[in-house]
């Protein structure tokens, strides 16, 4: 079987008369033909010029068939290696001959018997022939335009019923059919006053559904469609040139699922979007482990959807591997590709979380209440008994639990972003024994001076129930006794008194115990904290700065109760000044705005158990004025090498530091020396937004921004893929054969022409080396041999975190 190649120009030729009779074809490798209809004495022949250089000069013109009939119309088709159809009416009849060798040799005409005015015809590389012709409706008097496929040459079978795609009362001419990659479009003219209107019909899914007729602006000579556009061939005098045309732009697809930073846990993930066309597009879905969408790495999906249908569903083909993904859409409908819609971010997650109990460690437990301490390991809702708890940064969370005397049952259940759950059961035995207390003042907050007199309650569970009304209790103080009273009122079940501390406690937290006995002797305890504080607030700094007008913070610390807002005064040139607590600090708020310059500020702080001290001053440094930022050089917008250096200068009186981002992130923060700065940063291989940030004491930034793209040669995991021999027949072998740079997880996805996954295989830890191999013998997941038609192929690598893609296209002949 001779090997068919497939060329990207796709022509069409449109019959306008440049002159009488004259035409314009090129055949696949973008050779341009001028062919014509000769009259002879007895009858008429075909005759053929070539142009090598788009038209700029011709060959000798020579018969390519002479005619033993009469012929009213004729179109011609011409491929690579020289293989050619011809397509005429004679009387009325349709007659096809088709030539498939490589040289003009004499051949048969095969007569269709289809009534016809006009016809025009092409043919695949695998003989099947796609065929419009013009008739008139008898009865109607309509002009109309039909299409239908015929089965290989010379059978001439009709693969499916004659459709009507056009009708009009109007006169037709010009009707020509061409193939493209998604199918065949057919063209014509109207006449309309003193020029013709062009119309073109397109199919984007092999002719099973076909667009309305597009009217074009203008008359046209033959058309082509190279790089993503359409061209037009016009002609002034003898000289041809070739133009784009320009069609507007479809609307990009909105896209519903996944959303922007969603987590899906879904294998057979499915991507959800709006379609806003008016005609069948094939929409383009775009999925890469890289930001910019380069090749290598970017999954591409098409799906073909019919007007009407708004919302558009495409099954994945195969589950993505677990990471972050970047997501977006385009349409094309025949005439030209949509905008990118907005591209989003999104998670695919399977694992989940990982949860561990850290308390209570033992499942016997001697009071009504535990507390629950656990961790998790990613971002995820935590729920105890169904009851919702919040975990901290780190991922620990706490919470109490209320235990009923017996088996208790604690059950924790963590669900990541995801939806992936772990669950946790423990079971806790409450032996309820001894008096539970459970205290309420002191609170953890509570702050006191030596001396004082501290007022104590506790609430107390008595599960044997024989705790004595005015039973006293004992306090365990680690320095020396203390003088205190605390006794049980059995009706409200509160243990209640005064602990008077001793004077000469140094500031500090002090361990203390409160124990109470039943009459069985059962013993319960709990354990609380005395804090001590007599030392004032200090001043730390005898400067500050702020680069507000309105407000500063001031420079005041407390190591025990904290700082009083209400009780600290603040003045400055004369004028007292409102303070409010903004966390552990204070900040002083300004009645008249301050301009640039220092003050002097005056203070009396007191913290929140009285303590005050000395009237003491600082100085404030008002600045609104940003550093100065030259960096001495910045980057092209490509560079080769995985390291950069910035260095420059900065100026400012208070300069305080100058800090590097990569990405928003925290890269590099720069040594100055007397302003001057100089740091070498690390770059993966992709874009870097870079931010260099000059910041004051005062909080004033200068920044300078610039994009770089890191493009340095890296090991490729996956080289030298290929696919052979391509064509091949169903029943017999192809083998894609590839390099691994490293061991490797492998996965060999196929596809027909509508994006359907038809078969794959998959490798887990395929080792390194050279010249490895899989093979498919034109089976589909059912066993069935596979049409014949085009397929295409999808080899995924997958090696710790790295992902490589190859994709190609595969030609099956029966």
């Amino acid at each position: 079987m001779r090997k068919l190649v497939w060329v990207m120009i796709i022509i069409f030729c449109f019959v306008p008369c440049l002159k009488a009779e004259e035409n314009f074809t090129f055949d696949s490798e973008g050779n341009l033909y001028q062919f014509w209809l000769e009259p002879t004495l007895e009858t008429k022949v075909l005759k053929l010029a070539k142009s090598i250089n788009q038209g700029l000069s011709f060959s000798s013109p020579f018969i390519l068939y002479t005619f033993t009939q009469e012929v009213k119309s004729v179109n011609l088709k011409l491929k690579k290696d020289k293989d050619l159809l011809i397509s005429y009416v004679g009387s009325q009849e349709i007659n096809l001959l088709i030539k498939r060798e490589p040289s003009f040799a004499e051949f048969k005409p095969q007569t269709l018997f289809l009534t016809a005015e006009a016809v025009s015809a092409d043919f695949d590389e695998y003989g099947k022939i796609y065929l419009a012709f013009l008739s008139k409706n008898p009865q109607s008097k309509l002009n109309q335009i039909k299409y239908l496929t015929i089965s290989h040459f010379p059978s001439l079978e009709a693969e499916e019923e004659v459709k009507t795609l056009f009708e009009s009362y109007e006169e037709i001419t010009g009707l020509n059919l061409f193939l493209t990659s998604w199918g065949p479009a057919i063209a014509w003219q109207k006449p309309s006053l003193d020029y013709k209107e062009s119309y073109l019909m397109l199919s984007l899914d092999q002719g099973e559904h076909f667009s309305q007729p597009f009217l074009l602006k203008e008359e046209f000579y033959p058309l082509f469609f190279l790089a993503g556009k359409w061209h037009k061939m016009t002609r002034n005098g003898q000289r041809i040139a070739f133009e784009p045309i320009i069609f507007p732009t479809p609307s990009a697809p909105k896209l519903v699922y996944p959303t922007e930073e969603s987590v899906t846990k879904n294998s057979s993930m499915e991507i959800i979007y709006y379609s806003f066309s008016t005609e069948p597009v094939i929409g383009r879905i775009e999925i890469s482990t890289d930001e910019n969408f380069l090749p290598q790495k970017t999954w591409i999906f098409e799906k073909f959807s019919l007007p009407g249908t708004n919302e558009v569903h495409y099954p994945l083909p195969f589950p993505l591997p677990e990471g972050t993904y970047f997501l977006r859409l385009s349409c094309f409908n025949g005439l030209s590709q949509s905008n990118f819609s907005n591209k989003i971010i999104f998670k695919t997650d399977y694992t989940p979380p990982q949860l561990v109990i850290i308390s209570p460690t033992t499942e016997t437990w001697a009071k009504h209440e535990v507390k629950v301490v656990g961790k998790v390991n990613e971002k995820a809702v935590v729920t105890l008994n169904g009851t919702c708890l919040t975990p901290e940064a780190d991922g620990t969370f706490n919470s109490s639990l209320t235990l009923s005397p017996g088996e208790n049952r604690l059950f924790l259940c963590a669900t990541d972003e995801a939806g992936n759950q772990t669950t946790l059961s423990k079971k806790l035995t409450y032996l309820a024994l001894a008096p539970e207390i459970n205290i309420l003042k002191p609170s953890t907050k509570d702050w006191l001076k030596p001396g004082s007199t501290l007022i104590f309650e506790a609430e107390v569970t008595d599960p044997q129930n024989d705790l004595e009304d005015e039973t006293e209790a004992k306090l365990d103080f680690f320095k020396s006794e203390l003088d205190y009273s605390l006794v049980y009122e059995k009706a409200s079940q509160k243990l209640t008194g005064f602990i008077t501390l001793p004077k000469d406690l140094e500031d500090g937290k002090y361990p203390a115990k409160v124990v109470l006995t039943d009459q069985a002797g059962h013993t319960g305890e709990a354990q609380f904290e005395i804090r001590i504080d007599h030392e004032p607030p200090k001043i730390e700094k005898a400067f500050c700065f702020t680069n507000s007008p309105f407000r500063f913070t001031l420079p005041l610390a407390d190591k025990g109760a904290g700082l009083d807002p209400s009780g600290t005064l603040v003045k400055t040139s004369g004028t007292s000044i409102e303070v409010f607590a903004s966390g552990e600090s204070l900040v002083a708020k300004i009645p008249t705005p301050l301009l640039e310059g220092s003050y002097e500020v005056k203070v009396l702080p007191r913290d929140l158990v009285g303590n005050a001290g000395e009237l003491s001053t600082f100085f404030l440094q008002v600045d609104f004025t940003a550093p100065k930022l030259i960096l001495f050089s910045t980057p092209e917008g490509e560079i080769k090498s995985s390291k950069l250096i910035i260095e420059g200068k900065a100026e400012d009186e208070f300069l305080a530091s100058v800090k590097v981002y990569d990405r928003q992130k925290l890269v590099a923060n720069c040594a100055l020396n007397q302003g001057l700065f100089r740091t070498e940063i690390l770059l993966t291989f992709g874009n870097h937004e870079i931010k260099v940030v000059a910041e004051d004491q005062a909080g004033n930034q200068a920044v300078q921004s610039f994009n770089v793209f890191t493009q340095y040669s890296t090991t490729s995991l996956l080289s030298s893929c290929q696919s052979g021999p391509n064509p091949f027949s169903p029943g017999q072998t192809t083998y894609f054969t590839f390099d691994l740079a490293s061991p490797a997880n492998l996965k060999l996805y196929i596809f027909d022409l509508l994006g359907t996954l038809i078969w794959q295989r998959e490798f887990k830890n395929l080792a390194s080396g050279y010249h490895n191999e899989i093979s498919w013998d034109g089976r589909d997941y059912f066993g069935n041999l596979v049409k014949t038609g085009v397929y295409f192929y999808l080899l995924q690598a997958t090696s710790s975190d790295k992902v490589e893609l190859r994709r190609g296209k595969i030609i099956v002949l029966q």
